[in-house]
């Protein structure tokens, strides 16, 4: 999916994405919030946002009984120079089962953005 970044941009492959989950789905009702600049934001920092808001996604729409997801991408610059992904449900969740579950979403996660923060400095 670098690629569909490459092509269409960050914010363009976000809207794709969450379209895309709305086309499968009535429910849970999926919300695109985006806050900021996001059209400078583009190789492997883009192909990493979009494949953690992707996994997020997933994730919330597998393992939650939510009625409602927002998935919420902020661009911070100055100082912070920062870009935030962030999932919302309101269908509950356990941290202590997260925390023992045998699955490797969220391990994904953690390695990619932990690989892709020297390439971001």
């Amino acid at each position: 999916m670098a690629w569909k970044c490459e092509e269409l941009g960050l914010e363009a492959s976000l809207v794709d994405l969450v379209d895309s989950w709305r086309s499968r789905t009535a429910q849970p009702m999926i919300q695109l919030d985006l806050q900021g600049d996001l059209a400078d934001i583009s190789g492997t920092v883009a192909a990493t946002a979009y494949r953690v808001a992707r996994e997020c996604l997933t994730n919330a729409l597998r393992h939650s009984a939510a009625r409602e997801i927002v998935l919420r991408i902020e661009r911070r610059t100055g100082s912070e120079n920062a870009l935030l992904v962030r999932v919302e449900d309101d269908g509950g969740g356990d941290a202590a089962k997260v925390a023992q579950s045998a699955g490797f979403g969220l391990t994904g996660v953690s390695e990619r953005v932990a690989a892709t923060i020297p390439l971001a400095a």
